[in-house]
């Protein structure tokens, strides 16, 4: 490693540091070779440091002592330790000691050296004769003896001796260094203009680990060379220390040292340069390291403990449900014994305890009516016990409020994989259990999405079942052709996640290609379990059953249909029951097998339309055929989720089935895009807005360009976050990439280290490390390709770990990580973020600013006019509405005939409504706004327009309009269009709860087109049709009598 040395003249600072440009944060000072009794101070972050400060002089030794300091910069490396000798006389004024002889020589010339007696209190004067030196740079050394006999240590002092004329005008006009006893490849410094002695700064590079001793000598304007002013570069012993739970890995961050050995307390060691060890059993461990060159040694020590029960993530649950927290700790089995402890001795033991991964348990505790209060932790571990003293609190139950958020650059390569984030977790502090989750995709030509991580479980019922192979091969998706009654050619996965433990934030990956602009929307539902299936979401489910066979998907009598009480006990013995299945993927046995490792993460979920479908037919299977019962089960799906605009019919599914953390991204196919950036939450309108509630999910992306020359050996990235913004407390590690591969540290992490093996495409060894820190907001990783053998930094040019990035995505990477906003941040706050990526020893690229804006205000809508047009019985309604943030995403018309109940509707982004009412009819209408990022306004207690109090529309102008023909209709109706000029027509078709029954997009007709639609599989009754042209909606009454 090359290593740049500054040295300037008449100071004679010698600093090996080479980041002279980053700021001081902190400085940490001790005496003699106490290290462990070091003093740590942190500083306002500067350039410059100026330290003034007292030392306990009682604590050091009578006689001579050595002061060492070193400073830490804001990329938290720490600066080569300066040492500097003091003499502590006594510890008081009597015990003191003073100085008798002063010995000096010039230059080497110690047989000539001169020595003064000194008596106390005197000061001495004193002239030296230099007629015999020749003209140029000198030193004079002078060190000087106590009344014990003891000499102090040798301090120099360069001086120049001009010759003839005056001193003030001769300047250095060059300079020459080598390095040990190598004069003969002395390189040569030209000034570009002669300087001063006390302006000259001279940088050079000195070979880190070979040169020992480095010789400088300067050159007058009348060519006169000074003498050999030396260092010798003893080892000066340092280290940092990186850990994941009991594994460490320890960075040599020693100046000058050639061999090392390391002594891991324990009675292991280690020669290795940049060694990883993982220790067997707890216990706090003096790791040393001994540094050594033929000059000297050197030798530091640091405590590193290893934790038998480290940290407990998340540290409190609600007494209302279960809650499932993460066990990190050391020596765990499938043995190990977990339960919380109170004051009192009392214990609660888990309903749940599973080896999750590395030395981490999965532990659930039922809580329900839970005592309140502070617990505390014990695991006992081959019959030890250990204890998180005061670590846990059960507190009131909350519910589960499980949320979904997509991140990921909002622009990708045409027709290249790119990977996207779902970040998804649950705000509530009991466990969010059987949550289903829907995913949306628009589906241009070309279009293709991939879940890497993700297994669709099938549980051992279904395959059990004699009809599996008529399940087995069903597709993971459905598609559709709108979305929230609007044209959309997509499809959707409707999922079901098991389990999202309270008080938690996980993600999982996504990969997208496409030619083309896709919306990718995902969104989430209540959950199913609160143990047992909550009543309304059984309701929800069976009247959506029956609406799906009455509107004709079947044809049996709904009187023989057994779905009351099927539905309960079939989702509590069944599918309850089986969730756990959905817990561990249904692997192979090599997958089985694999090592416990956090290297990799499968999630093993539900297919909701999958469970439907087998419900269906369990709860219909002497009337139902299997795929009908598919059939049965996606229109289902539809319904409850609110896929295409249903408004959510019932009241038990509006309450149960309303969409939660509704997300949608739009991303952009291009042909290029910055390399080195940083994304965050996807949010709306110009300020980017999102709710102040939500993790903040970062990715930084970096790549080493296809016109680099060689590999990429180390990377290190730095991102530095607000303390005002963000709760540190909440902060964990996401993944890792580089290339094709990927790690994902386990949930809640602050730190972590990893060796990740790279053959056989490369002989080497990639570690990583990583580390948050809460002081000050820091978030760091380093990517360092080690030797195999030495683990020292690989001096393999072309062995770097990121390659140049010729074959997307070889020299592609990124990182990941998410930490919750700081509570009642007010509306319009804005969150910035940026990072520093370094690449080897080059400048750093310091990536764009990514920024939101916090929307908490609820937006306003109003119906404000309702007027008569030329058309019989069509009114024409107006809204308006305003928000401030993230603009208003849709408006709900709701409508009251005759004094009933108010029933949603439509939902519309228009402001200018035409409807057809019935003549002898009264109706009310009232509006309520949503904004894109899910504020609702307040329900309204009265309506705002009706048609008691209708104005006149006065306008002659033509619009766009339609005739149906006949109504009251059977099978079929023909629509007419009147238009001003060609335009596109959407039809869609609503029975009276509000539910979209039938949706055509039609495309571009002119005035004068006729359409027909097939309304056969409609059953009779009353229905609104609404005609949506690209201005402007007309919505009529259709009647179907058979």
């Amino acid at each position: 490693m090359k290593r740049k040395l500054l040295l300037i003249v008449l100071c004679i600072l010698f600093s090996s540091n080479l980041f002279a440009q980053n700021k001081i944060i902190e400085y940490e000072f001790w005496l003699n070779d106490n290290y462990q009794n070091k003093v740590t101070k942190s500083v306002t972050p500067s350039v410059q440091l100026e330290i003034n400060t007292d030392l306990d002089l009682p604590a050091v030794n009578i006689g001579f002592n050595k002061f060492h300091i070193r400073f830490k910069d804001s990329n938290g490396k720490y600066s080569s330790t300066f040492t500097k000798f003091f003499f502590y006389g006594g510890k008081s004024e009597d015990d003191t000691n003073s100085i008798k002889t002063i010995e000096y020589w010039i230059d080497n010339d110690y047989a000539n050296r001169k020595q003064i007696s000194v008596s106390d209190g005197n000061d001495i004067s004193e002239t030296l004769d230099v007629s015999s030196l020749s003209d140029g740079f000198h030193s004079i050394n002078i060190r000087f003896k106590d009344v014990s006999g003891l000499w102090s240590s040798v301090k120099s002092q360069y001086f120049f001796k001009a010759g003839e004329g005056n001193s003030e005008e001769n300047l250095v006009t060059r300079y020459r260094y080598w390095t040990d006893e190598n004069f003969q490849t002395a390189k040569y410094v030209y000034l570009q203009k002669p300087v001063k002695l006390a302006e000259l700064q001279a940088v050079f590079e000195i070979e880190e680990g070979v040169t020992e001793s480095v010789h400088i000598q300067f050159q007058d304007t009348a060519g006169l060379w000074s003498s050999v002013f030396s260092k010798k570069f003893i080892p000066e012993a340092d280290f940092e220390v990186f850990n994941t739970i009991n594994t460490f890995s320890f960075q040599n961050r020693t100046v000058f040292g050639k061999t090392y050995l390391w002594k891991f307390g324990d009675g292991k060691t280690s020669t290795a340069v940049n060694p990883t060890y993982t220790y067997a059993q707890p216990g706090v461990y003096d790791v040393c390291l001994i540094a050594e060159n033929k000059l000297g040694k050197d030798t530091i020590c640091k405590p590193v403990t290893v934790i038998g029960l480290r940290e407990v993530i998340s540290n409190k649950a609600g007494n209302t449900g279960d809650g499932t927290v993460f066990v990190y700790g050391s020596g765990f089995t499938d043995k190990t014994i977990v339960y919380l402890q109170d004051a009192q001795g009392n214990k609660i033991t888990p309903t749940r305890t599973f080896l999750y991964k590395l030395d981490a348990l999965s532990v659930t505790f039922d809580f329900r009516g839970a005592k309140e209060g502070v617990y505390s932790v014990v695991a006992e571990i081959d019959g030890k016990k250990y204890t998180l003293e005061n670590s846990f609190t059960i507190e009131k139950g909350t519910k589960p409020e499980p949320f979904v958020n997509i991140s990921g650059r909002d622009r990708i390569l045409f027709g290249r994989w790119q990977t996207y984030t779902l970040n998804f977790g649950n705000k509530g502090n009991v466990d969010a259990t059987g949550v289903p989750l829907i995913l949306v995709f628009s589906e241009p030509t070309g279009f293709d999405v991939e879940f890497p991580e993700l297994v669709l479980n099938q549980n051992t019922q279904l395959k059990s079942d004699k009809n599996y192979n008529d399940f087995k091969d069903l597709p993971n998706y459905f598609k559709i052709d709108n979305l929230f009654g609007e044209a959309f050619n997509g499809r959707v996965y409707a999922l079901y996640i098991p389990v999202i433990p309270a008080n938690s934030n996980q993600s999982m990956k996504i990969r997208v290609r496409t030619n083309q602009n896709i919306q990718i929307y995902a969104w989430m539902t209540e959950p199913y379990f609160m143990s047992p299936i909550d009543k309304k979401i059984e309701d929800c489910i069976r009247i959506a059953m029956l609406k799906a066979f009455k509107d004709g998907l079947v044809d049996i009598g709904l009187n023989n249909m057994p779905v009351v009480g099927c539905i309960y006990n079939f989702w509590n013995q069944y599918l309850e029951s089986s969730m756990w299945e959905y817990m561990t993927p249904d692997a192979d046995p090599s997958q089985k097998s694999r090592e416990k490792s956090w290297k990799e993460t499968i999630f093993s979920w539900g297919n909701s339309a999958l469970d439907l479908t087998v419900l269906i037919f369990n709860c219909a299977k002497d009337f139902v055929a299997p795929l009908k019962a598919y059939s049965v089960a996606i229109q289902v799906a539809v319904l409850i989720n609110n896929i295409k605009g249903n408004y959510l019919f019932e009241r038990e599914c509006r309450e149960k089935y309303k969409p939660l953390s509704q997300e949608n991204k739009n991303i952009r196919a291009v042909a290029s895009f910055d390399p080195n950036e940083i994304v965050g939450p996807t949010g709306f309108a110009d300020g980017n807005y999102t709710l102040n509630n939500i993790a903040y999910p970062y990715t930084i992306y970096f790549e080493n360009l296809k016109t680099a020359s060689a590999p990429a050996q180390e990377v290190v990235i730095i991102d530095t976050l607000e303390s005002e913004k963000y709760d540190f407390s909440t902060f964990s590690f996401g993944k890792v990439t580089w290339g094709n591969k990927e790690i994902t540290p386990l949930p809640g992490l602050k730190e972590f280290t990893l060796d990740y093996s790279l053959k056989p495409e490369n002989p080497n060894i990639l570690r990583i490390n990583a580390k948050f820190d809460e002081q000050t907001g820091i978030v760091y990783w380093q990517f360092i390709t080690l030797d195999t053998n030495t683990m020292n930094l690989t001096e393999d040019p072309e062995g770097g770990f990121l390659p140049p990035n010729k074959n997307a995505p070889e020299g592609e990477g990124s990182v990941q990580f998410s930490v919750l906003l700081k509570p009642n941040l007010p509306h319009n706050d804005e969150i910035r973020n940026k990072a520093k990526i370094f690449f080897d020893l080059n400048e750093p690229i310091i990536t764009n600013t990514y920024s939101n804006k916090i929307d908490i205000v609820t937006p306003h809508s109003q119906l404000y006019e309702i007027a008569y047009t030329p058309k019989p019985n069509v009114y024409r309604i107006k809204s308006k509405g305003n928000d401030d943030g993230s603009g208003i995403r849709h408006k709900r018309i709701y409508a009251s005939i005759n004094g009933g109940d108010y029933f949603p509707l439509l939902t519309t982004n228009e402001d200018v409504l035409y409807i057809e009412l019935e003549p002898d009819s009264t109706y009310y209408f009232f509006s309520q706004a949503v904004d894109s990022v899910g504020n609702l306004e307040p329900v309204k207690t009265n309506y705002e327009i009706s048609t008691l109090n209708v104005g006149i529309h006065n306008s002659d102008a033509v619009f766009d309009d339609f005739n149906l023909f006949p109504n009251p209709a059977k099978d079929f109706v023909d629509l007419e269009f009147n238009l001003e000029k060609e335009n596109t027509v959407q039809i869609s078709i609503y029975d009276l709860t509000g539910k979209l029954v039938l949706f055509k997009n039609i495309g571009f007709v002119d005035s004068g087109h006729n359409e027909r639609l097939d309304i056969s599989e409609l059953p009779a009754g009353n229905y609104f049709i609404r005609a949506k042209f690209s201005n402007t909606s007309i919505i009529k009454k259709l009647t179907i009598k058979r």
